[in-house]
C-alpha cells in the first residue's frame, strides 16, 4: 500500500496532522488518551516518521507567507505595512501571494504556499470582501487570519466593529444630542451590520428609543451619506446627532449639511467611521472612530509568530477596537 505518510495516522486516528506530530515530538500537551490512540495507530499501521524530513522542517526559513485578497484596498496596505515592521523586527522575511492571481480561490492560494518552505501563513481578506471561505485544506503550519474567520481550527484577528459603533453613539450623547439619526453602510456587509448593532445597543442601554424612520440604508458611497441625511432631515426635522458607518457617507452628509444651512456642529452633530485622511481636512473636520488596522497587523504577526514558537493556543477571534478621533463636527 505504499509508505505511510502522518496523514494515513492523522485519519485513522481522527486527529490532525498536527496533533500526530505534537505526540511524536513531545513539543505540545496531548491528553492521555489522544496520544495512547494515536500511539497505537502508529504501531498498528507501522508508521516510521522521516527523519531526515523533520530535521528539514525544524530548521525555520525565518520567513512568513501572506496572502491578501486585495493589495488595493486602504486597509490591506495598512495592515501589510504593520506586519512587514513587526516581522522585519524579528528578523523575518516575507511572502506576498495576491489572491487575484489565484482569482480569489483561498484554497488554491494556500496550496501554492505550502510547497514553499515557510514557517507560517497570514490570510488578509480585504474588509469589502464577503465571498464564502470554503475549505481550506490541511494546513500543517501556523495559520493565523485577519478580517474574517479561515477556519474554526485557527485564530482569527478581527476589528471589534460593534463596540465601535457603540462608541459613536456613546459620543453624540455625551455631546448632549438627544434625537439621533442613523447611515448604515451595506446590509451584506458584516462591517457594517455589527457597527450599527452596536450603535443601536448603546442607545437601548441608554434608555432612547430609536424609531426605525431615524435610520437609512446607505451603501458606503459619499453619495448616500448625502442622500441619507437629507431624508433623515425631512422626516426627523428635529435630528441633533448623525452616525455615518463610513467616513465616506459622513464627508457626504457634512457636505449636505451645508448646503441645506444646517450649521455643523451647532444645529447637527456628525461622526463617521474609519479615521480617513480627508476626515481631518474636510471644510467641517468630522469626528470618526479610528479602525484599528495598524494593530491588527501587529496582533496578527504576534500571534503567528508566538505560535511558530509554540507558545501559544491555535483557536479563537481577537477583537481589536477602534479608538475615537473628535473633531470639530461633534465639538461641545
Amino acid at each position: 500500500m505504499g509508505r505511510i505518510r502522518m496523514t494515513d495516522v492523522a485519519r485513522a486516528a481522527g486527529v490532525s496532522p498536527a496533533t500526530v506530530s505534537y505526540v511524536l515530538s513531545g513539543k505540545r500537551p496531548i491528553s492521555e488518551a489522544t496520544r495512547k490512540r494515536v500511539r497505537r495507530i502508529i504501531d498498528e499501521l507501522g508508521y516510521r516518521p522521516n527523519h531526515d524530513a523533520r530535521a528539514l522542517k525544524s530548521t525555520r526559513s525565518k520567513t512568513i507567507g501572506v496572502l491578501a485578497s486585495d493589495f488595493t484596498e486602504i486597509s490591506v496596505s495598512e495592515i501589510i505595512l504593520s506586519i512587514e515592521q513587526i516581522a522585519c523586527q524579528n528578523e523575518y522575511h516575507i511572502f506576498f501571494v495576491s489572491g487575484m492571481e489565484f482569482d480569489y480561490d483561498v484554497k488554491e492560494a494556500l496550496a501554492f504556499l505550502m510547497r514553499r518552505r515557510l514557517d507560517g501563513v497570514i490570510i488578509l481578506f480585504g474588509v469589502t470582501s464577503d465571498q464564502p471561505v470554503g475549505t481550506i485544506g490541511e494546513i500543517d503550519i501556523p495559520l493565523v487570519s485577519i478580517n474574517r474567520p479561515a477556519s474554526e481550527a485557527h485564530p482569527c484577528i478581527l476589528p471589534d466593529n460593534y463596540n465601535g459603533g457603540y462608541r459613536a453613539a456613546e459620543h453624540l450623547l455625551s455631546a448632549g444630542c438627544t434625537r439621533v439619526g442613523l447611515v448604515t453602510g451595506p446590509k451584506e456587509r458584516f462591517s457594517s451590520r455589527e457597527r450599527a448593532r452596536g450603535f443601536l445597543a448603546c442607545l437601548k442601554d441608554s434608555g432612547r428609543r430609536f424609531p426605525r424612520k431615524l435610520q437609512y440604508a446607505g451603501d458606503f458611497e459619499y453619495d448616500s451619506g448625502a442622500a441619507g441625511l437629507e431624508r433623515l432631515l425631512e422626516v426627523n426635522p428635529d435630528m441633533d446627532g448623525l452616525f455615518c458607518a463610513n467616513d465616506m457617507m459622513a464627508a457626504g452628509a457634512v457636505t449636505a449639511a451645508g448646503r441645506l444651512g444646517v450649521v455643523v456642529p451647532e444645529r447637527l452633530k456628525i461622526i463617521g467611521f474609519d479615521n480617513r485622511d480627508f476626515s481631518g481636512l474636510w471644510p467641517t473636520p468630522f469626528s470618526t472612530l479610528d479602525a484599528p488596522f495598524e494593530e491588527m497587523g501587529r496582533a496578527s504577526v504576534n500571534t503567528l509568530l508566538s505560535m511558530i514558537d509554540g507558545n501559544t493556543r491555535e483557536t479563537g477571534i481577537t477583537y481589536i477596537k477602534a479608538t475615537l478621533v473628535p473633531r470639530r463636527s461633534t465639538s461641545h
